[in-house]
């Protein structure tokens, strides 16, 4: 077999081709060239259906992995359909505080519920969203009575291969919600998305994340990309 070659290296990692998902495993990564200063390794394929459950890529438990997950077209075509709000209201931020205030809750949320899962890359990368990025992004926080249930975000970005998106940040919904709120929060997520995202809309889904899987499948979105990290 023809070893592979990257078609393309950015600052953090190269990026290969292969035909099929389930061309990536542990044998493949082992064959191409894979810097240990490069943090993250990419392999792209022919766009599929972002599957309801986690894809069972054959990955050594050593790695963390992610795909990429994009939006047919420009923006969200069409929102999930409306359901009962059991007892769920969302609104965007009233100040930047509020929205620091949510960001933090959120962080606190998602390392509290995935622990050791969550990628050093996500760790590290996170004061640094604090300090540039929060300013920058759209969100809408979900709330159970008064109490603050979840939020979700989204920013402008290019991605690698040069393309102007809407990269949701935030998908976290907080612990102790009933599969209806879960629902009604994430209803409420996909017209707020419909309504301000206007470019191609992507987003990360770690391996771990069902729930993310689900609602990003129930949008119609593809998968063209894997994104694999070194744990430690």
């Amino acid at each position: 077999m023809k070893k592979l070659e990257p078609f393309k290296v950015t600052k953090t990692g190269p990026l290969y081709r292969v035909k099929l998902p389930s061309q990536v495993d542990r044998k493949l990564i082992d064959s191409v060239e894979w810097g240990k200063a490069q943090r993250l390794l990419s392999f792209d394929f022919k766009p599929v259906r972002v599957p309801s459950k986690p894809i069972p890529f054959k990955i050594p438990r050593k790695y963390c992995w992610r795909v990429a997950c994009y939006s047919p077209g420009l923006g969200i075509k069409s929102a999930l359909k409306p359901c009962p709000p059991a007892g769920i209201t969302s609104r965007p931020p009233a100040s930047f505080a509020e929205h620091l205030r949510a960001s933090r809750a959120a962080y606190r949320s998602y390392r509290k519920k995935w622990g050791k899962l969550v990628p050093p890359g996500i760790i590290t990368a996170y004061p640094k969203y604090v300090k540039e990025s929060v300013k920058k992004s759209t969100s809408l926080m979900s709330f159970k009575g008064k109490k603050l249930a979840g939020l979700f975000s989204h920013l402008k970005t290019t991605g690698v291969l040069g393309d102007k998106q809407n990269y949701v940040c935030w998908y976290e919904l907080f612990p102790g919600l009933t599969a209806a709120e879960r629902r009604s929060a994430r209803c409420q997520a996909s017209h707020w998305l419909k309504k301000t995202a206007k470019r191609r809309v992507s987003v990360l889904v770690e391996s771990y994340e069902k729930d993310a899987f689900e609602f990003f499948s129930s949008l119609g979105f593809t998968t063209r990309r894997v994104v694999i990290e070194r744990r430690a």
